[in-house]
């Protein structure tokens, strides 16, 4: 009670002058009736008909699980479409409320106009004083690995960094708990540019330390043959010493080594898939060609199937098989 009385005095700017325990009371039902509101608008909860009783809503389970704001996902409910773009997406992420506190110093706007006048994607010319417009920067520049123009800005990048993937998880379950596929891929995309330090266009190559764009013709140009990330690993994994050479033209001794060592860390999955339901048209058919390199298989329209995908991690570090995941995907055909 004692608290409670502290703790009232220090909000009188709220209203509250009777300290009367029924006073009291009201003051902070009125609290707690007000966090309800808006938390029922956010679409985390749901007032039962009782009018007392509290009924989750799995918007709220995955703010609650990812320990975000509840204007975070109402603004991805409200935001996200069925077919939201790659950089819809970026912006989004961008805008919500966990990067309210990104620190915008003296001067930065000006910096951060500079910044945006050498990536890809315009910003409002008036909202460079802004801290999400900030965020956007950061992440292109990230994207197109130029360096930070202070030292700030590279402890304000890792701080962007902390938090996105988590972010971009529960957009990621708001988007699939709606049955999303285009925007649930595109989430994804933006994970693994994140992650990998480039744009989703960029060839795969330049994960690898210190690679730049002019650089990329040591890998493929004594490969005709080989057109994909995979291909080009494998091959030059077997081949090792004609790969320092080649490298030793353009890298040092020392870059030489990261390249290698990243090399030899990188997974290597194997990957099939088989379709599985009752209802298969002809089980002795055979697939034919589709555009992109893929098989059309005919199934029954308005029936359920399972992809059944597994997935093998081949090889480690030491060359070992280490495990099997198989899942499965339920779809309705169409």
């Amino acid at each position: 009670q004692r608290r409670v009385r502290e703790a009232v005095v220090s909000t009188q700017s709220t209203g509250l002058e009777n300290l009367a325990d029924e006073d009291i009371n009201t003051f902070l039902s009125a609290i707690v009736s007000e966090k309800i509101q808006e938390l029922e608008a956010s679409y985390c909860v749901e007032v039962a008909e009782d009018g007392f009783t509290l009924e989750p809503h799995s918007v709220g389970y995955i703010a609650s699980y990812y320990y975000l704001s509840h204007k975070t996902v109402k603004m991805f409910v409200d935001t996200l479409t069925p077919a939201s773009s790659l950089n819809g997406i970026l912006e989004l992420l961008c805008d919500v409320t966990e990067y309210d506190e990104m620190p915008v110093r003296h001067n930065e706007d000006k910096v951060n106009k500079e910044m945006g006048d050498t990536l890809p994607i315009r910003l409002p010319a008036n909202s460079f004083d802004s801290p999400h417009t900030k965020v956007h920067l950061l992440l292109q520049a990230h994207f197109s690995r130029q360096s930070m123009p202070m030292a700030d800005y590279v402890t304000d990048l890792k701080s962007v960094h902390d938090q996105a993937i988590r972010i971009l998880q529960a957009m990621l379950d708001i988007s699939a708990d709606s049955g999303w596929l285009k925007t649930s891929l595109s989430i994804m995309h933006l994970v693994k540019m994140i992650i990998q330090g480039c744009w989703l266009k960029d060839d795969p190559l330049l994960q690898l330390p210190h690679l730049q764009p002019h650089n990329l013709p040591l890998f493929y140009e004594h490969l005709p043959s080989c057109s994909t990330f995979p291909e080009v690993v494998l091959a030059h994994t077997r081949r090792q010493d004609k790969l320092r050479t080649l490298l030793e033209v353009d890298f040092q001794e020392r870059e030489v080594a990261d390249i290698f060592r990243a090399l030899y860390h990188l997974p290597q999955l194997r990957v099939s898939h088989q379709i599985v339901g009752t209802e298969l048209l002809d089980k002795t058919y055979v697939p034919q060609d589709a555009p992109g390199g893929g098989t059309w298989f005919p199934v029954h329209a308005d029936k359920e199937y399972s992809i059944d995908v597994k997935l093998t991690l081949h090889k480690s570090a030491a060359g070992k098989i280490l495990t099997q995941v198989r899942r499965k995907a339920h779809a309705s055909s169409v």
